[in-house]
């Protein structure tokens, strides 16, 4: 059930907020959400339920063995290893078999195996399901290490892998933070609420008005690579960094704002990446969520930065292929993650020559044009590595780097050629203006906590922001026939 539908803000959402504010009790609280989590996950589809359940009480009874046996360490580790690889099997059949069994037939049919070839049933891939093991998973890691004890009630532990505003795209919860909160918290006020649907318009502007109207452009790009110019395809690959990002960290603003009008707390899941000053910065700012899920669960447990230069190095290789591979089973997705690693590690073995080069030639680090300097770079690093996440097969990717380079007519930017594909030239100043809009209001949030500064100012200037971005998505957004405002980017992964 997409956020900016009918049936969610007209219907769904307005009866379980209802209901959550008529009941005191916090397990009656409680139980309104999680029937709500449930009705909101089984809209897309009811055979999707039974996979959630399994991650349920799979990570919930292995939680209750392994406090009971505390004393017990074999018992405790077996028990969570056992229920890790049941949870993490559930995301490898449905996710990767078809990925496994293309390339084990790939190399069959070149060995001349033509009568050897496997043959997969269809299986069924639920929206999310990435999300939903990752985070009952760490409920299993934080047990382990102690950081948690196990969850005695199934209710408060069903509605903390199922709540529905990040479900389905994150941000990845913590069980150490927000377990606690579903036992006990306390209500919003008023500034707060207003504050919340200003945030939660402020993502339905940036998924409309800027993501799903450059959507179309890309889409019709995509659709047909090789019959477009290189520069074509160079205004593409920008426009699609632009689109990803709107349309993920709109999603994001939507899902704490919702969270939030509920009481509870949860971290930021995007910080202003492309203000990033090179790589390191960037992941610390980008998907956020999923970038901290796998530095604590997976680059420290390999040891980190703490086992020598080159075993550190090894790791990040490692932590990024992971990560491309859990975005999409596709060998696409892989060398995205792949690339950014060599970002990462590039950028740290050359840091300090960098340094140096820039203290000889008279470089000034700190000033205004070398920083945008280092945003403008990142940004067309990370716009490479777009393509290949965007592209999604490996195919794909190489045609659409062979159209780039093959032919350099930059006229296609004067001649009209980019109205003929999708966008008007309304649709192309709209786009403009949205972003720059984008600009000014990432350039405000790097320097203070706007949300706060929100709530300082008074309701009639928050009523008027609410307005002015309610009419921008009515003017402005996009809608029409064929249109699916379901089509969140992660919703996928």
């Amino acid at each position: 059930m997409p956020f900016v539908s009918i049936v969610f803000l007209a219907c769904f959402f307005p009866i379980v907020f209802l209901l959550y504010s008529l009941f005191r009790p916090i397990t009656v609280k409680n139980a309104i959400l999680l029937v709500g989590s449930l009705i909101f996950y089984a809209y897309y589809d009811v055979k999707y339920l039974a996979f959630l359940f399994f991650a349920i009480l799979v990570t919930f009874c292995a939680g209750l063995i392994v406090e009971k046996n505390r004393n017990n360490m074999i018992l405790s580790k077996v028990t969570v290893v056992i229920a890790l690889v049941l949870n993490m099997s559930m995301l490898a059949v449905c996710k990767y078999s078809e990925f496994v069994t293309t390339n084990i037939n790939s190399i069959l049919m070149r060995m001349g195996h033509e009568d050897s070839l496997l043959h997969l049933p269809e299986i069924l891939l639920p929206v999310g399901l990435s999300f939903i093991v990752f985070q009952s998973s760490t409920y299993l890691f934080d047990l382990q290490r102690g950081d948690v004890k196990a969850e005695k009630s199934i209710l408060n532990y069903a509605l903390f892998v199922s709540f529905f505003p990040v479900i389905t795209s994150g941000p990845i919860l913590r069980s150490k933070a927000f377990l606690p909160q579903i036992r006990t918290r306390e209500g919003i006020n008023f500034q707060q609420f207003q504050c919340c649907v200003v945030r939660f318009l402020w993502g339905v502007f940036l998924k409309m008005v800027i993501a799903d109207r450059l959507a179309i452009f890309t889409d019709t790009v995509y659709s047909n690579l090789s019959g477009y110019s290189g520069f074509v395809l160079l205004v593409c690959a920008m426009v699609y960094s632009i689109q990803i990002y709107a349309d993920f960290s709109g999603y994001s603003h939507m899902a704490i704002a919702i969270v939030q009008m509920f009481g509870f707390s949860v971290p930021e899941n995007f910080r202003e990446p492309y203000l990033a000053l090179n790589f390191q910065d960037f992941w610390r700012r980008w998907h956020i969520s999923l970038t901290s899920w796998f530095t604590d669960y997976l680059y420290i447990p390999l040891g980190g930065s703490r086992r020598g230069t080159f075993r550190k190095y090894l790791n990040i290789f490692i932590v990024f292929l992971v990560s491309g591979l859990w975005h999409g089973a596709s060998w696409s997705f892989v060398i995205w993650g792949g690339i950014h690693a060599v970002y990462q590690i590039v950028g740290q073995i050359t840091r300090k020559s960098r340094e140096r080069l820039a203290d000889r030639w008279g470089i000034q680090r700190q000033t205004v044009g070398w920083r945008v300097w280092q945003r403008l770079f990142v940004f067309i690093l990370s716009t490479f590595a777009w393509i290949f996440f965007r592209a999604g097969t490996f195919d794909q990717s190489i045609l659409f780097l062979k159209s780039l380079f093959s032919t350099a007519n930059p006229w296609v930017l004067f001649d009209g050629t980019l109205l003929t594909l999708g966008m008007t030239l309304a649709d192309w100043q709209i786009a403009f203006v949205a972003m720059e809009v984008l600009l000014a209001v990432s350039h405000c949030r790097a320097f203070n906590k706007s949300e706060y500064a929100l709530i300082n100012q008074s309701s009639w200037i928050r009523v008027a922001i609410m307005e002015m971005l309610l009419l921008s998505v009515v003017v402005f957004g996009i809608y029409g026939e064929g249109y699916s405002a379901s089509a969140f980017i992660y919703a996928g992964f």
